[in-house]
């Protein structure tokens, strides 16, 4: 009976043992691949940023001051305000349409916001077609002539960009607890006011992300604004396309530049504007 139970202690202390110092090497294997992972991809952004974004941006700059003079950089100008204005524009009617849809899907519990994912999914060159057919079956039903125009452009973008909108004052209204709403109502705000006097004022850093957001797709845009544009009217992105097509490489760098830092302004400013919300 002894040895026989020295010998089954021998053995499970045997087992657990080996247990034990396999559970080790397990947890080695599950880390270092994990390590290995992460510093590799830490890597390949540095390398993305540094050569990708640096080192383009260095040699845009290099050829913008090498290759213009102050009337080519001057003639620039127009397309940079015209990219602004339309930008603005485009993210104030957006704005508005994405906090009727937010809202609207706060108060009834609608899924209606998967059709605004629609306009984001579609390329912008078949919704420009579409927008133009619209315009042309307004013209002929009203006789207004929509297409060629700013508005329409506007229109098109909104249609585009109202997915990209929606998302942040969709997770900005999650956060407002509806007991708030209830309370508006108990007090007899009707809906307009409990939006305007309570959720609104909420949602500043919302409403900021988006039209930052908007802002930075509409300077990027290319085959909307290529077919929707009035006539004799250039943005940032068009200019930079004339003269790529003609292999004007050096005078499409500064519109090309300008691009480059819009698009890094508002990544700055909803950097900050996270940091604040932590």
């Amino acid at each position: 009976m002894g040895a026989g139970h020295d010998h089954k202690h021998d053995h499970e202390r045997h087992h657990h043992g080996g247990a034990g110092h396999s559970h080790v090497p397990s947890e080695i294997k599950f880390e270092r691949p994990l390590w290995i992972a992460f510093g590799l991809t830490l890597a390949f952004l540095v390398v993305e940023v540094v050569g990708g974004l640096l080192a383009n941006s260095l040699a845009l700059l290099s050829d913008a001051f090498r290759s213009s003079d102050l009337a080519a950089a001057l003639s620039f100008l127009p397309a940079a305000g015209n990219t602004l204005l339309i930008g603005v524009l485009s993210a104030l009617l957006t704005l508005a349409l994405a906090l009727v849809l937010s809202y609207g899907q706060r108060r009834t519990g609608s899924r209606s916001g998967l059709i605004a994912g629609i306009g984001y999914v579609v390329p912008g060159a078949v919704i420009a077609i579409g927008v133009m057919s619209l315009a042309g079956w307004l013209t002929d039903l009203t006789g207004v002539v929509l297409i060629g125009t700013v508005a329409l452009m506007v229109y098109a973008f909104s249609v585009r960009f109202l997915a990209l909108a929606t998302q942040p004052l969709r997770a900005g209204l999650d956060q407002q607890p509806t007991s708030l709403d209830e309370a508006a109502r108990l007090l007899g705000a009707s809906p307009l006011r409990t939006f305007l006097r309570v959720n609104l004022p909420l949602l500043k850093p919302s409403l900021l992300a988006a039209a930052l957001l908007v802002l930075m797709e509409v300077v990027k845009e290319l085959p909307l604004t290529l077919i929707l544009r009035p006539f004799d009217t250039d943005t940032l992105s068009t200019k930079v396309f004339e003269k790529a097509r003609i292999e004007q490489w050096s005078e499409a760098a500064l519109p090309a530049l300008l691009i480059v830092v819009c698009g890094l302004v508002p990544v700055v400013l909803l950097d900050r504007l996270l940091e604040r919300k932590r």
